[in-house]
Parts: structure tokens; C-alpha cells; sequence
């Protein structure tokens, strides 16, 4: 059985994620069983604040209050849950990322 490296199991995520070919079509030009490539992509897609991985943002719904209506932006993690008023900037949402150790897209 060959061993493989944490960064060969990321890089071999990677490639998937970015390909467009079916799971056991790339395991087989790699030489893996699916199974293990699909274990190592939910390891690669719950690691907190590693370089490239992505935060979920759903918009949650609107809640009405009085006259005003109130729009939240709902970020998720493992261990939390945030709303965010959306008046809030970029630069505060960034903050917030660099916060809670999570990539973000500028």
C-alpha cells in the first residue's frame, strides 16, 4: 500500500475538485480506491483556516421589523454560527475571517 504525504492527499483533493471527470475515472489515473480520495476530500473540506479552503456564505432570510427590514449574511463553521448585518463592508467582513482563521476572496 502506498503512503502519501498530507500535502500529495491536498494536491490529489485539489485536482479532483478542479477537474471535471467522474471520481473513479481520476482514481484510476492516480491509482486510488474512491473511497479513500472521498475520505481525504472531507478531511481537506473541514480542516479550520487552511490556505485554500472556502466558507459557506448563505444569505439567511429576511426578518421584518416594524417598517425596517433586516438582511443577515449566516456564516457557519464547525464550532459557530454569525449573522452579519449586510451594511457591513468588505474590509469588516475580511476582518472577521482573519478572526475566525478562515480564507477569504478579496
Amino acid at each position: 500500500m502506498k503512503r502519501f504525504t498530507q500535502k500529495q492527499k491536498d494536491d490529489l483533493v485539489q485536482g479532483y475538485l478542479q477537474s471535471e471527470i467522474p471520481c473513479t475515472e481520476y482514481c484510476k489515473q492516480h491509482d486510488l480506491h474512491p473511497n479513500t480520495l472521498y475520505r481525504w476530500k472531507k478531511q481537506y473540506e473541514t480542516k479550520p483556516g487552511e490556505q485554500g479552503s472556502f466558507v459557506e456564505i448563505t444569505p439567511a432570510e429576511s426578518v421584518l421589523s416594524g417598517n425596517k427590514q433586516n438582511t443577515y449574511i449566516e456564516i457557519r463553521t464547525k464550532n459557530a454560527r454569525i449573522q452579519i448585518p449586510v451594511t457591513i463592508g468588505n474590509e469588516q467582513i475580511a476582518y472577521l475571517f482573519d478572526l475566525m482563521g478562515l480564507a477569504h476572496v478579496s
